[in-house]
């Protein structure tokens, strides 16, 4: 049995699986959502995350490290001042293990009268899984209102596709 090293590709076992030199991308998974999902108005905010999107991946090594790149696109109802939305990336089922941080829109009506707003927001960030089992990515969405009132109704995938883009890198 032997092992072999290069500088360029990484590490090559006697099983044939390669462990690449740290930073390097080793598979890239992507999924596009043009299902709507709705959160109606009148519900309590904050309303509890929905699904907008997700992705899988097989990390090839546990100390990979997994780039989460995702763009959703959504549509904000007047029918309160500061109403906006939120979104969190998940590891696993919407409601489990966030990754990361929420990311809350800002830039809320302050006028109920302004009407329905189309609306794309994009981000990253990065998860350590530490795993080499198939794990989920999903971006959970809710309907926010800066002062506790009821949200207005928010719509996403509706006038256009979201993406997520999943990136294991080498650690």
């Amino acid at each position: 049995m032997s092992l072999i090293l290069d500088g360029t590709a990484g590490v090559t076992y006697p099983n044939s699986t390669v462990q690449a030199s740290a930073g390097v991308v080793l598979q890239v998974v992507q999924a596009t959502s043009s299902s709507s999902v709705n959160i109606a108005s009148g519900q309590s905010c904050p309303t509890a995350y929905q699904s907008i999107i997700s992705a899988s991946i097989t990390p090839k090594f546990s100390t990979s490290k997994i780039l989460i790149l995702f763009n959703v696109s959504y549509s904000m109802a007047s029918g309160n001042t500061y109403s906006g939305c939120g979104f969190v990336p998940f590891r696993g089922a919407v409601g489990g293990s966030a990754v990361g941080f929420a990311f809350t829109l800002v830039g809320y009506d302050t006028s109920a009268a302004l009407g329905q707003r189309i609306n794309g927001f994009s981000a990253s960030i990065i998860d350590t899984p530490a795993t080499t089992s198939a794990t989920t990515y999903n971006i959970g969405g809710r309907a926010e209102n800066g002062n506790g009132l009821t949200s207005a109704s928010t719509s996403f995938n509706n006038y256009g596709p979201s993406t997520i883009t999943l990136m294991e890198i080498a650690g």
